[in-house]
């Protein structure tokens, strides 16, 4: 099976990076400039609603959980882990 655990590889690779770049950008920065909005995110009020989120939390609740015991770790609040 090389052809299944080299897609493993790729497959954790592609997580891994994915990781790094969302622990790099941990809360939006609301960018205000509207030329960098479409109609639908001004309509919306997207960056007021999601002005200073948690980025990599609003990318974790977006994926599909993983084959574990508990899911996907979201993140914790209150001392409480959360899961998918």
């Amino acid at each position: 099976m090389p052809r299944l655990s080299r897609l493993e590889a790729l497959h954790r690779k592609e997580r891994d990076s994915l990781l790094a770049r969302q622990k790099a950008s941990a809360t939006d920065s609301g960018n205000t400039d509207m030329a960098l909005n479409t109609n639908w995110m001004r309509r919306t009020g997207w960056a007021k609603t999601f002005a200073d989120s948690d980025r990599s939390f609003l990318a974790k609740v977006a994926q599909m959980p993983q084959v574990a015991e508990h899911g996907l770790l979201l993140g914790t609040s209150n001392g409480t882990d959360l899961y998918s």
